[in-house]
């Protein structure tokens, strides 16, 4: 537990997309999340890496105007943006040919988890269980 918080989480993604988009199957447990981390309950933390696949997603969606809304939200809460270095690049594509059915994007995320000894992250992506000493999150609770 870090002080004051009751548990540690890097949070994907898909569950920014979802709460910002209102996804009908995803939205309201994506939003419980964010919320529990404005409350203290999660001390959450994204990479950068996610704030661009998020901006790549809004763009790609033709959400081009909806950009800086999205960036708005990340900047206006308690999640806290870990940088991208190069090696954590580098240490995904040492890893990637033992996880070839795993995005790099996500292997990239996991060796920013290593390096900030994270263990937990909230995220949809069922391939993150198959990750060493990662706990994946979203249908249930803290």
């Amino acid at each position: 537990m870090i002080r004051g918080y009751y548990f540690t989480a890097l949070i994907d993604t898909n569950i920014l997309v979802y709460a910002m988009e209102l996804h009908p199957n995803f939205g309201a447990r994506s939003i419980e999340i964010l919320e529990q981390v404005d409350r203290g309950l999660i001390k959450g933390y994204i990479s950068s890496l996610v704030l661009m696949e998020v901006c790549r997603y809004m763009e790609a969606s033709g959400k081009i105007d909806e950009m800086r809304n999205s960036l708005s939200i990340v900047e206006d809460s308690r999640l806290e943006i870990i940088e991208l270095h190069h090696y954590d690049i580098a240490g995904a594509v040492d890893i990637k040919p033992h996880y070839r059915e795993i995005d790099l994007n996500d292997l990239i995320n996991y060796q920013i988890m290593r390096r900030r000894g994270i263990t937990n992250i909230y995220t949809n992506a069922s391939l993150f269980k198959k990750l060493e000493s990662i706990k994946t999150h979203f249908k249930d609770s803290p």
